[in-house]
């Protein structure tokens, strides 16, 4: 069964909206948190942030009595900001066309529900907008878990502004062939339009998480995504077909809420991750169901109070640091409207959609199978000298709080370790631009074997990667005390000339007045430890060399390896002018240091360790 071809530039442009605005929330997101309000109070943060997205949803305001023109002016300014922001890497306008982009696309999203329903092709929002995520899901796979906010350059602004030209094609080919409207009034969503923001932030912060994905299914990209993608095509055909109110919506709908439970996620997460798919991408179209209506005011108002609720969940999930109890609440939100909708006319089926999400979730399974071409060289056997390398890579943000994860990469590159330890590695929060870093720093660097232990939530944790071969992994949380940041260890054991070499990368809490909590972690790491020898503990103590903390660490035995060479109180933070040191590789009294440096780079706000160990 096809589609005229009004309803698929409706459904592309839906689609197109959906996965560019998507872009346009994590770039915004990431630099008010790393970039504007970065280490203020959370209470500047979000008064920021809110004040800038008021701007934007003060777009809802009555589109679909502005002029061609004005309707027009909202689709070019998002297409020139979004493809703009993606060339320009610079302190002040990489935030500034972030910001500019977000307001724009939620000035941009009504105009288009506007368009949709003038043309006569309101049917294609539900299953555009499951189109768009699958698009983006898929494009993020493509680029091994980096995402476009995270991106700039030419070749990421070529990218971006063939996504907006598509979709400015996609405006013009709407307007161009309208539909006929029926005399009593246009056909929408109404106040069924507020589930959009809670199905969006489910899918941001769960459903098509890369990161979430492999934590869940303990899958490698690219084939965690492949459940997202089956489910989301699957959905479509059940919305073409299977879906019959009221049974079908009350079904779906309570499927949504019990499906999305943490603790089911947990213990079932592949299966599970495809059928709440599947039941999400019904109960949004029963939301979505348009009808006739007299005045169009209900839908603009039920869009911008949806999205208003995204921005409120999406604070409230990452004030916890990630709340899970908050899945089946964005659920139920999304739920709501297709339970209690109106009864509605179905729209013609169609497998339009099904098609276009198979396709284009098989491209991106595709390119995301790519290798990655790397200079590494394997270590085979245990060597007698060990270059290790400990690094807080900041989530992939540079000292000026701009993306850079190709500096990190460079940095690493350069560094060409046998072991290295990281900090800070982000695995899809979408206030951190959404990237799954430790995905893409596995692929970027093949010949490493990359182990992630999972610290606050699943999402954020500390790395080894090792060419040397890896014997044994784990990772332990510290109790939570009076810092709300929970912290760590990942450990690995590898082959050394006359036994197992330990390997712990740790981080303390970061608060100034959390000594007593880093005092307390480094009893745990020291616990952990249990003065085992042929032992190196890297990574960010967030204490300074004289401090408790690091007393207590080198008075249980290891030493600090880069005081012999000089570096005892080198500063290591800020990165562009290192005031104090925080970051630290100890090893025990049978591990001589034989070489230590600390490269100048900016491409974190810490600079890195470099030391040459000779391991017994």
């Amino acid at each position: 069964m096809g589609q005229p071809r009004g309803t698929s530039f409706g459904l592309i442009a839906v689609a197109l909206t959906t996965s560019m605005g998507v872009h346009a929330l994590r770039g915004f997101l990431a630099m008010i948190v790393w970039n504007i309000a970065v280490e203020r109070p959370a209470f500047v943060l979000g008064g920021i942030a809110l004040i800038v997205y008021a701007a934007g949803l003060a777009g809802f305001l009555k589109p679909r009595v502005e002029s061609a023109g004005m309707r027009n002016g909202r689709a070019v300014a998002f297409a020139l900001l979004y493809a703009a922001g993606h060339y320009i890497r610079y302190p002040i306008l990489t935030p500034a066309l972030a910001l500019a982009a977000a307001v724009a696309w939620l000035w941009f999203f009504p105009a288009l529900i506007a368009r949709l329903s003038r043309a006569g092709h309101i049917d294609a929002l539900s299953s555009g907008l499951s189109l768009g995520i699958a698009a983006q899901l898929a494009l993020q796979t493509a680029l091994h878990g980096l995402d476009l906010p995270m991106l700039q350059g030419i070749l990421p602004g070529l990218g971006a502004t063939a996504l907006a030209a598509a979709l400015l094609v996609c405006w013009r080919g709407l307007d161009a062939e309208r539909g006929s409207q029926p005399a009593s009034g246009p056909r929408l969503p109404g106040w069924g339009l507020i589930a959009f923001g809670p199905y969006l932030t489910l899918q941001l912060v769960l459903l098509a998480n890369v990161g979430r994905a492999e934590m869940l299914t303990g899958l490698r990209l690219p084939l965690a995504s492949v459940p997202a993608l089956l489910g989301l095509a699957a959905g479509a055909a059940g919305v073409a077909y299977f879906a019959s109110p009221p049974i079908g919506r009350i079904a779906a709908a309570a499927g949504v809420l019990i499906l999305l439970q943490p603790a089911w996620l947990d213990r079932y997460g592949v299966t599970l991750l495809l059928i709440a798919q599947i039941a999400l991408s019904i109960t949004l179209a029963e939301a979505l169901r348009a009808a006739e209506v007299r005045s169009p005011s209900s839908t603009y108002a039920g869009g911008a109070a949806g999205l208003l609720l995204a921005f409120a969940a999406i604070f409230l999930y990452y004030s916890r640091y990630e709340w899970p109890a908050l899945w089946p609440v964005l659920a139920a939100l999304v739920a709501l409207p297709a339970v209690v909708g109106r009864a509605a006319p179905r729209p013609r089926p169609s497998m339009t959609p099904v098609f276009v999400m198979v396709v284009v979730g098989a491209l991106g399974v595709a390119l995301g199978a790519i290798p990655a071409r790397s200079a590494a060289q394997t270590v085979i056997h245990p060597p007698d000298e060990l270059r290790v390398f400990d690094y807080n890579i900041h989530m992939g943000f540079d000292a000026e709080g701009l993306p850079d994860p190709q500096g990190i990469a460079r940095v690493l590159d350069d560094a060409d370790a046998d072991v290295i330890a990281l900090q800070e590695v982000g695995r899809g929060w979408t206030v951190n631009g959404g990237a799954d870093l430790f995905a893409w720093l596995r692929w970027r660097f093949p010949r490493y074997r990359a182990v992630y232990g999972p610290m606050n939530g699943a999402l954020w944790g500390n790395a080894i990667l090792s060419r040397v071969p890896v014997n044994g992994q784990g990772s332990l949380r510290f109790p939570v005390r009076e810092s709300k940041f929970q912290r760590g260890l990942t450990w690995v054991t590898l082959p050394a000339p006359r036994g197992e070499l330990l390997v712990i990368a740790t981080h303390f809490a970061n608060e100034a007045a959390a000594e007593d909590d880093r005092l307390a972690q480094a009893g745990d790491l020291l616990a952990f430890w249990q003065s085992r020898p042929r032992t190196i503990i890297m990574g960010d103590f967030n204490a300074e060399p004289d401090s408790a903390p690091i007393t207590r660490v080198l008075a249980s035995g290891p030493r600090d390896a880069l005081a012999p060479h000089g570096l005892r109180m080198a500063g290591t933070y800020p990165s562009p002018s290192p005031a104090i040191r925080i970051d630290y590789v100890f090893a025990t009294a049978d591990i001589e240091p034989v070489a230590a440096a600390i490269p100048q780079t900016t491409a974190s706000d810490h600079r890195p360790l470099a030391v040459r160990l000779r391991v017994p």
